[in-house]
């Protein structure tokens, strides 16, 4: 498989450049979350348990898939309105994906701008809901604190394609079950 890249001139854009490889996943628990930033913040999430809190961020948007236990790259390419959860290492710069290569899991609702991917593990640790709400309260600067915590719990932060509500397709490589796409 390939990844689609844009040449425009002699600059070549693909999923491997504008600072990709730095963002990573650690998946524990064979579950991940893909979701708005805004939404751990929410008051409606604060008395619920771990399950009930799951429940409810796929209520409002989020969207739950499984992947095998790693470490993942979250490559994103704006030029093509996608995203790429990848074991790291195993994306190569000419590497492609359309819709068709996916199954659907679900479409994530994003009001802010910014996506946030991380293991389902992070439901159970209360203080890091306490500290991602006090954070977010915070204004601007505590909102890039809550996804600064996001990335120090093994999550991702990765911005959206709109600034502007956009609803984003999430799925499931059919030939490998180990990749997760994203797109718009």
């Amino acid at each position: 498989m390939t990844m689609e890249t844009e040449t425009t001139g002699s600059d070549e854009r693909n999923y491997r450049s504008g600072g990709n490889e730095r963002e990573r996943l650690e998946v524990t628990s064979g579950q991940v979350i893909i979701a708005d930033q805004f939404i751990l913040a929410n008051p409606l999430l604060r008395e619920l348990n771990a399950d009930q809190v799951k429940n409810k961020l796929v209520d409002f948007g989020a969207v739950s898939a499984t992947l095998e236990n790693g470490t993942y790259s979250v490559l994103r390419n704006p030029y093509d309105k996608k995203v790429l959860i990848a074991p790291v290492g195993s994306v190569t710069d000419d590497f492609t994906f359309t819709a068709e290569d996916f199954s659907l899991v679900g479409q994530v609702e994003v009001d802010t701008r910014c996506l946030i991917v991380f293991d389902t593990s992070l439901l159970s640790d209360p203080t890091f809901f306490a500290d991602y709400r006090k954070h977010w309260s915070e204004g601007v600067d505590g909102q890039k604190n809550s996804r600064d915590l996001i990335r120090a719990k093994g999550g991702a932060v990765r911005y959206g394609f709109s600034r502007q509500f956009e609803k984003l397709s999430v799925g499931v490589d059919k030939s490998t079950n180990e990749r997760l796409g994203i797109w718009g």
